[in-house]
């Protein structure tokens, strides 16, 4: 289901008012707060999020814009004081959404780390080595010819090899470090990159025919799985093929597993060079899982649809 938002800006001084419409909430504002968007909230700073409303249709969403627009002063500090009587800054709780609980650390540590992530793909372990190759294999020849969305594409490495067999790509993620990174790179398709919420995507029912989300889906709150994955069918046409990969447990690797009481997911203690550490959410499962969660969602799914490795695990499948 796609989603609509009205949402009112701010200045620091809480003086000036700004309500806009967007059909991606958190990149809109993203691009307000970094100045992307020329016109009036570039020109008097009016980047604080102080309210935002979630509508399915978008008929409601123009009338409701359109009738606050029309609020004099007075009316709107009503209705924002109804949700947020301290003008809190509504930006970082926008955030948790994307990650659950745990976004903060993961984007901050994401963040910090998004020079220095490549060199995961670079361990010398020949199997390892061995695992990725064929998972490079597989991942171009799923997405061939393809219009692809991806998620989590990070700093473009996986971008750049899809981009070799690929129709198109379009490169999302949640952390701008990284899209930055991601864009000096050279790619062989069209490419485009975005902000994006994986769990309520911008774009418009069967928009792709591919695609891909590689060292995500460990990231996902298991209370999360089945909202990800019926927003990310959403977007792909019948027919469309998807690739997923994502992490075997390595105990030797990747910090300290940390589980949580009346928690069901886990976590990993990360350490960066600086000595900053991370409660990591890092969720893994075995072939069994995979197969009792996906099945769910897609239709005729068996262990044939899922390498299982180990260190890595991939799953193929196409849409119905």
């Amino acid at each position: 289901m796609k989603h609509y938002y009205i949402y009112i800006l701010t200045n620091k001084m809480s003086t000036v008012l700004y309500t806009g419409i967007t059909n991606n909430l958190l990149r809109r504002v993203y691009e307000h707060r970094n100045g992307l968007i020329d016109g009036f909230t570039k020109k008097y700073k009016v980047i604080k999020l102080v309210y935002s409303e979630d509508f399915t249709n978008p008929t409601d969403a123009i009338a409701a814009e359109k009738k606050i627009k029309g609020w004099i002063r007075k009316k709107k500090i009503k209705l924002i004081e109804s949700v947020n009587p301290k003008w809190n800054d509504l930006f970082p709780q926008l955030e948790g959404f994307f990650f659950g609980g745990t976004k903060n650390d993961i984007k901050k540590y994401y963040s910090k780390r998004a020079s220095e992530y490549e060199k995961v793909y670079h361990r010398e372990d020949s199997n390892r080595q061995n695992e990725l190759r064929k998972i490079s294999k597989a991942l171009q020849s799923a997405m061939s010819e393809k219009n692809v969305i991806e998620l989590a594409c990070g700093t473009g490495y996986w971008t750049q090899l899809l981009s070799r067999t690929a129709k198109s790509v379009y490169a999302t993620d949640i952390v701008e470090e990284a899209l930055e990174i991601a864009k000096t790179k050279k790619y062989v398709c069209p490419i485009q990159f975005s902000i994006e919420d994986a769990y309520r995507l911008s774009f418009s029912d069967g928009t792709f025919d591919g695609g891909l989300a590689n060292f995500w889906f460990s990231h996902i709150p298991k209370s999360k799985i089945n909202t990800f994955l019926k927003e990310f069918h959403r977007v792909l046409k019948k027919g469309s093929s998807v690739f997923i990969t994502d992490n075997v447990l390595v105990k030797s690797i990747g910090g300290k597993l940390v589980k949580k009481p009346n928690d069901e997911n886990t976590y990993k203690l990360r350490k960066l060079k600086d000595g900053e550490q991370f409660l990591v959410l890092k969720n893994y499962y075995s072939k069994e899982n995979l197969l009792n969660i996906f099945k769910k969602h897609v239709k005729n799914f068996s262990p044939k649809n899922i390498f299982y490795g180990k260190n890595f695990w991939h799953i193929t499948y196409t849409i119905n």
